[in-house]
């Protein structure tokens, strides 16, 4: 009886500590495909080339929307995003340039973790 409880014990010890190191990881998000898609669109809409720019945009879209659940950036970078399609579609490319741009400085913007645990 001794050694099922024992068992059990350091069973449910481990499971528990693997569950604390997860939650204690750092988060590491890479968005180097997306940052060099920006610089496409940026390309893209400095070129007036609306064909290239609303595609690659959608793409870039799709790309935010599948993985929006897991991060915190992505969820305003695709906002951004679809703004700056909208703006080209009406014809408007400085404005779509100035918001891919604002879209880059969200994904190149590293902060760290503000909160320190109380004090």
């Amino acid at each position: 009886m001794k050694l099922k409880v024992l068992t059990a014990a350091l069973l449910l010890f481990f499971a528990l500590a693997g569950s604390v190191f997860a939650a204690g990881s750092a988060i590491n998000e890479d968005l180097s495909l997306l940052t060099s898609i920006t610089d496409d669109l940026i390309e893209f809409g400095k070129k007036k080339d609306a064909e290239n720019f609303t595609r690659l945009a959608k793409a870039a879209i799709n790309l935010t929307s599948e993985n929006r659940n897991n991060s915190m950036i992505l969820s305003r970078v695709g906002t951004k995003l679809t703004a700056a399609k909208r703006a080209v579609k009406n014809g408007d490319f400085d404005q779509g340039v100035l918001v891919v741009e604002e879209a880059k400085a969200l994904l190149t913007n590293k902060k760290g973790l503000t909160w320190d645990g109380g004090s």
